[in-house]
């Protein structure tokens, strides 16, 4: 955490170095610890320097203490919050925010999450946020255990569960309200129906008279989620909201514009909140001003470079942070040895491109050999096809499989798949470090199946199906299930 300081080692500014709503984590037994280090040097400690050290020591002491202490209470209290968290939700009136694809929708909700949590655990005269609940849940189309009721529940009921410690009970009852299956385990099973039944009752006591629950990405869960996600929040809100002038809870649902989103919120007390170019022009500005100076004195380019690379940028972004973030990579891409000739070039590329992000996705695939991006169409309609996403060992197994007619027996997966992906459309797909595709925004799928394939969901979904019931009749298949069975 970076602070003010008036006095401090060469090096250290006096200015503060890290905003607040950035250094604190804003959860209920933080305690911030100043330093006199930079970044590199705050987590390298010396017997020399005890001031630096000493801090943290005694605070993993009181930790484990509080550990130690917390154990002796009822096993039941501590196994219910480990039970429950099963999304890493942290790093993941009614109210929706509906920008278009590539307006920054993502960043804002994390930047209203963090600034609402921290106002909660700072003294302010500003009602009702002083004593307010901040819950927060963001979907993910690219991590599939993100996109279901029965998680967001848990994330929302563990949350609470950190919060306010004695509700466990209030769980505890809802499960234990649930009819008993005969032959069932004693493991904790959990149900939606006990779930909501608990966040009701948590949500209508004095301890979270003001809460404000965030929503990020409801538009990536299926209609039928989001449906019956939307339908029960609302029914809790018109129940606890009742005809107070002040609502006890509020919810901030961030999603791109969808229609089953906005026939479920029909005739319910909202506010649709637009964001575009107006409202994200000043941070699109400040995204590019850093990111473009950086590379530029690293390459030692021209001050005056760097200013018409930034112009060009934001004028073609017209306000998007993904067609800005898209440009700046094409800018980049293919080059390691820069002069102003190629800089030049460059800019040229950066000037041809087209607005908006259907445009930008089409110029980018047809930059692609026509003949690779033909073999590469296959690959497209899997990846949109599946369920969750698929590592590249998987896609090249599914890719393997040859068409219903023909007599293959044995699998025979393509080479380096990988490498074709990130070598052939380096900036459509992002391939983590356990080899796992995604898409580099929810819209290149639309863009893809709509645009590019001239498939619906339906279609796509009897290609996979044919492949996979072929790949049952496989030698390598039948290997696997003797092997098992074994």
């Amino acid at each position: 955490m970076g602070l003010r300081t008036s006095k401090g080692p060469p090096g250290l500014t006096s200015e503060q170095v890290v905003e607040p709503a950035s250094a604190v984590l804003g959860i209920a037994n933080e305690r911030p610890i100043p330093m006199n280090a930079d970044h590199r040097n705050m987590v390298r400690f010396s017997p020399n320097q005890p001031e630096q050290y000493r801090p943290l020591k005694n605070a993993l002491k009181s930790i484990v203490s509080k550990i130690e202490t917390d154990n002796s209470h009822d096993s039941d209290t501590l196994e219910l919050p480990q039970k429950l968290r099963c999304v890493d939700y942290e790093h993941l009136l009614t109210e929706s925010i509906q920008p278009y694809p590539g307006f920054g929708k993502t960043a804002i909700a994390r930047s209203v999450v963090e600034n609402c949590k921290l106002r909660t655990n700072q003294v302010v005269d500003l009602a009702p946020f002083g004593s307010s609940v901040v819950l927060h849940f963001f979907f993910r189309n690219d991590k599939i255990e993100t996109l279901s009721e029965l998680s967001l529940l848990r994330s929302l009921l563990h949350q609470l569960l950190l919060a306010f410690p004695q509700t466990w009970s209030d769980i505890e009852a809802g499960k234990e309200s649930m009819p008993a299956i005969a032959g069932q385990s004693s493991e904790i099973k959990f149900e939606s129906g006990w779930l909501w039944k608990a966040l009701a009752n948590i949500l209508g006591q004095e301890i979270s008279e003001h809460t404000l629950l965030i929503l990020d990405g409801l538009d990536e869960t299926s209609d039928m989620e989001s449906s019956s996600i939307l339908g029960r929040l609302m029914q809790i809100i018109h129940s606890l909201n009742g005809i107070q002038r002040t609502p006890r809870i509020k919810i901030l649902v961030f999603s791109r514009p969808n229609h089953v989103i906005d026939k479920t919120l029909s005739g319910s007390n909202i506010a649709v909140l637009d964001m575009g170019r107006k409202q994200t022009s000043r941070d699109l500005q400040t995204f590019v001003s850093a990111v473009v100076p950086e590379f530029g004195k690293e390459n030692k380019f021209p001050e005056s470079a760097i200013s018409r690379i930034q112009d060009q940028i934001l004028i073609g972004a017209d306000g998007m942070f993904l067609w800005a973030h898209l440009a700046w990579e094409h800018f980049k891409e293919g080059v390691t040895v820069w002069n102003r000739a190629r800089i030049d070039t460059q800019l040229d590329s950066l000037g041809q491109l087209p607005h908006g992000l259907e445009k930008l996705y089409e110029k980018l695939l047809k930059s692609i050999d026509k003949n690779a991006r033909a073999e590469l169409e296959p690959a497209f309609i899997v990846i949109c096809a599946a369920a969750r996403p698929l590592t590249c060992d998987e896609l090249g197994e599914i890719l393997a499989i040859e068409s219903w007619h023909q007599n293959a027996s044995e699998i025979d997966a393509p080479f380096a798949i990988e490498a074709t992906i990130l070598k052939l459309c380096p900036n459509l797909f992002k391939i983590d470090l356990d080899g796992i595709i995604s898409f580099v925004h929810l819209s290149l799928k639309t863009f893809l199946l709509e645009d590019l394939l001239h498939m619906d969901s339906k279609v796509i979904h009897q290609y996979l199906a044919r492949k996979i019931l072929r790949y049952f009749g496989f030698e390598d298949f039948k290997k696997d299930v003797i092997k098992d069975r074994t």
